[in-house]
């Protein structure tokens, strides 16, 4: 099984750096969960669906919840646009829509 691409929007790096090495750990095994298992993730724990083709990637590291928004950008290939710590059970709003504007930004090339 060929394993899924996965680019970043320059903005997930600096976030990526500012996570402790656990926190870190956790972000790189999921992603290469998502690498792995593709779509077929998106029926787990780790992965739900947000709006309009975007995604949501799980982490946790201890009590803190990492969240990742990705889209597929191609046949064997998904893009990962924003991420963030969440704090309140509730996804907020202004993270989803921070993410839709890069996913479009993305799209349009």
């Amino acid at each position: 099984m060929e394993e899924w691409k996965i680019r970043f929007d320059p903005a997930i790096q600096v976030f990526v750096d500012s996570l402790s090495d656990d926190e870190q750990h956790q972000v790189q095994r999921r992603l290469q969960h998502l690498r792995e298992f593709g779509p077929s993730l998106r029926s787990t724990e780790w992965v739900d669906h947000i709006e309009k083709g975007l995604w949501e990637l799980r982490a946790r590291c201890r009590r803190v919840w990492l969240r990742l928004f990705y889209f597929r950008s191609g046949s064997n290939e998904f893009t990962i646009v924003h991420a963030f710590k969440k704090k309140m059970n509730k996804t907020p709003r202004h993270e989803i829509e921070i993410a839709l504007q890069r996913m479009r930004h993305w799209q349009n090339g």
